[in-house]
């Protein structure tokens, strides 16, 4: 189950990284801090703290939940003046989003108490979305 909850944290910082990029690039928003906010949390989400979970369990599930809460919040003040005119997001995008971070932080606060897997497996898993997000700070 560890593993599903790797792949739901992946895909929803990439779903807010999306979102990011197609709703809240206008001038309105890039004055406010809070598109900054969800594009650097969406990063950490993306590049530690998807794998974080498999090597300490319970402040994983807190940071996880801090940083995915702060994404959500942020996301939802920006779209609400936008709600009403043609470019806010669509239902089935708001509610994917709404049901993949809470689905996100159920399954990590359920699976911390579960077994350990693979040195090995934790290593590969870890490294592939670590290297990505220095990639991107550093580029």
């Amino acid at each position: 189950m560890k593993y599903i909850t790797y792949v739901l944290s992946l895909a929803l910082s990439f779903a807010f990284f999306m979102l990011f990029s197609k709703y809240l690039v206008d001038r309105e928003a890039l004055t406010s801090y809070l598109p900054w906010l969800i594009y650097y949390s969406a990063q950490i989400v993306f590049g530690f703290l998807s794998w974080f979970h498999f090597y300490k369990p319970t402040l994983g599930a807190i940071l996880l939940t801090i940083f995915i809460s702060v994404m959500l919040l942020a996301w939802v003040i920006l779209l609400r003046p936008h709600l009403e005119h043609q470019y806010g997001p669509h239902l089935y995008e708001s509610v994917s989003v709404i049901a993949g971070s809470v689905l996100t932080i159920a399954l990590v606060w359920v699976n911390r108490d579960e077994d350990d897997i693979n040195k090995y497996l934790k290593l590969l898993l870890s490294a592939v979305p670590f290297a990505f997000v220095v990639y991107m700070f550093v580029y």
